[in-house]
């Protein structure tokens, strides 16, 4: 796995293709540059509009080269980096491979923590005249991934990445995305304080773990029931110890 190239940029005006009139703040388009300084609460010289688009578990949005051709067979057109929107694009992995909490030693200094997947919005399609195009990537994982920054530090396009430790083996960034597929025990370790799974994430998958059953109070009807049988043996037991004193 390798840096293929890496991007930051300013807020900026976009605007609906389907209708020019309407428009929305947007940080998703992006710029080349020839090297990324990586900070705990972002990268530098990038923007978000909205404050829930940053903060340390998004420092970082990572996408795939080999992504981009998955989504130019499926829509039949070239998308060229940075058209995700994302700061880091690399090669070798996808969100097929990419887990869970995995480690990425990039460089001389930088580390970064995998952390969720990124969830892309209408404003994907906005920018590339395609309505379809941000439920495909969602649905298809094919929308990136982000990363936390455990250690600052510059990235470069060519450097090594090299996966230092998986907590998660098994959890990919696609697993992810149908949390129908994952156990109730599982999803109750994911959300916990001790995981590495982003907030947005952890609150998202909460709504899919089911309440402990409760159980079931008796009714009315069968304390009467049981009372009565109660009733019933004690009777019998006078009677029986009637008898034999008769006797």
């Amino acid at each position: 796995m390798r840096v293929e190239a890496v991007f930051v940029g300013k807020s900026s005006v976009l605007k609906n293709p389907q209708n020019p009139l309407s428009t929305v703040e947007s940080g998703i388009e992006k710029d080349v540059v020839e090297v990324l300084d990586v900070r705990k609460e972002g990268c530098e010289g990038d923007e978000n509009v909205f404050e829930v688009h940053g903060g340390p578990d998004r420092a970082v949005l990572a996408f795939s080269t080999n992504d981009y051709a998955r989504a130019e067979q499926a829509f039949g057109k070239v998308f060229c980096a940075p058209a995700w929107g994302e700061n880091l694009l690399v090669s070798g992995v996808n969100e097929f491979n990419v887990t869970l909490g995995e480690v990425w030693a990039i460089g001389k200094d930088v580390k970064l923590q995998v952390t969720m997947p990124r969830k892309a919005c209408f404003k994907l399609g906005w920018k590339h005249d395609c309505p379809l195009l941000a439920n495909w990537a969602n649905s298809e994982a094919c929308g990136g991934w982000f990363l936390r920054c455990l250690t600052e530090g510059k990235v470069r396009p060519g450097d090594a990445v090299r996966v230092e430790t998986k907590p998660f083996p098994t959890i990919s960034m696609a697993m992810l995305r149908w949390p129908s597929t994952l156990s109730q025990p599982l999803l109750v370790q994911l959300v916990g304080d001790d995981s590495p799974l982003g907030q947005e994430w952890k609150d998202s998958l909460a709504k899919h773990i089911q309440p402990k059953p409760k159980p079931k109070p008796r009714s009315w009807c069968s304390k009467v029931a049981v009372n009565s049988l109660i009733g019933a043996f004690v009777a019998s037991g006078i009677y029986a110890a009637f008898l034999l004193i008769q006797t």
